[in-house]
Formats: C-alpha cells, structure tokens, sequence
C-alpha cells in the first residue's frame, strides 16, 4: 500500500487555478485518496526550476533561481499561508544577478 504526499509547484503555468500568477501554484497528491489538494499560491514566481523539500515533517519549503528567495509554509497549522523564510544570496554569499545568470547558462 502506497502513502503520503507528493507536492508539485512552481514552474511556467497555473492552469485551472483561481490564481493566474504564473509559477506560484502549490498543491499535492495524496496517495492513498488519490485526489489532489491545492495549498495557497506562493509569494514569490517559482518559475525557473523550482526545488520543494520538506523539513520535520510539517515544514514545506519551495525555493528557485528566479526570486532568490526560499519560502516556507507550516503544514500542522492550517493558516495556509508562505512566508518569506531566507534570501539565497545571504544563505550562499553570492549575489542575485549571479543566480539569474546560472540559471540562464543551465537551460
């Protein structure tokens, strides 16, 4: 028997969904439903190949070249709601053009 979640967001396009703001659609599978769930939308446009990870359990963080941030939201809560958890630039010491430049080399 197959359970948990997969969580997909990010990317190009938001099809179907109330929000039209392209790479900023969250949502996930459960497996053992088999149905889909949709979280709130992310602050940030995760358009440029966009990295989810879950941390604790709870914790669901989404993060891309394009924005240079990493956005984390708290599943346990129930607020729905993505915060603004670090700048890549700060994490790594690099500067925002430098990312959006190797984003660009890599496609």
């Amino acid at each position: 028997r197959i359970t948990g979640n997969v969580y997909f967001g990010g990317g190009d396009q938001c099809k179907g969904r109330r929000s039209n703001k392209s790479g900023s659609c969250m949502e996930y599978l459960n497996l053992e439903s088999n149905k889909w769930i949709e979280l709130s939308d992310t602050n940030m446009e995760h358009k440029i190949k966009p990295v989810i990870w879950i941390e604790d359990v709870n914790m669901l963080y989404i993060s891309s070249s394009a924005t240079n941030w990493i956005e984390s939201i708290d599943l346990r809560e129930g607020k729905n709601v993505w915060e603004k958890a670090l700048r890549i630039d700060k994490v790594f010491g690099i500067s925002a053009p430098t990312i959006a430049s190797a984003a660009q080399l890599v496609i």
